[in-house]
């Protein structure tokens, strides 16, 4: 190679190294802009239609992963709010629901809480969320994988209650349960009444 054949060279490397941190800042900026979503002060169609736009161009994280139970999440943001979408994946493969957390608080679609550890993980419970309330069919599970607790709610309250039977059947939850948390499990009546 002869001496002005290597200051070519040179001179291409020099260029490319100069010009490589512009582009590379250049991509990172347009990842960060992409990653943005539209501005507030939309009406609530307008707004979900951005939030569906904003959220197409979210990045996806694969959480779990091999066969186990994964939960897919992407990040965008509106304004000064975070927004993370999650969906839940059972360990079959198949989707068990979508949920939108709103600065880390449940806003809109489906959750799942696990059970179990492992490969052996499976939904103890689906909450639904409407604009941030609870909505829906909400159900609690035994570990065998059967519905223990059923709750129905609109408007964030509390609509009707199902428990398990004696029989494994749900029925309506006895009105003293109506106080209860979701997730737990109603005490049985006592069969002796009570002292005097």
């Amino acid at each position: 190679m002869s001496g002005a054949e290597g200051k070519g060279r040179r001179g291409w490397t020099i260029g490319l190294l100069l010009l490589l941190p512009p582009l590379m800042l250049g991509g990172m900026l347009w990842v960060r802009s992409s990653r943005r979503g539209p501005g507030t002060g939309a009406t609530t169609d307008q707004g979900a239609s951005e939030v569906a736009k904003a959220r197409e161009s979210a990045v996806a994280i694969d959480s779990w992963a091999d066969g186990k139970p994964r939960t897919l999440a992407r990040d965008w943001y509106d304004g000064a709010a975070t927004f993370q979408e999650l969906c839940f994946h059972a360990k079959g493969g198949h989707l068990l629901g979508c949920g939108v957390l709103r600065d880390d608080e449940p806003w809109e679609g489906t959750f799942v809480d696990w059970g179990g550890e492992g490969e052996n993980r499976s939904p103890f419970q689906i909450r639904i969320y409407k604009q941030g309330k609870r909505h829906g069919t909400w159900r609690t599970f035994l570990p065998t994988g059967e519905i223990a607790i059923e709750i129905e709610y609109q408007d964030g309250l509390a609509a009707s209650r199902k428990v398990r039977g004696p029989h494994g059947e749900l029925q309506a939850a006895p009105e003293r349960a109506a106080h209860l948390p979701p997730g737990t499990i109603p005490p049985r009546p006592s069969p002796r009444p009570p002292p005097p």
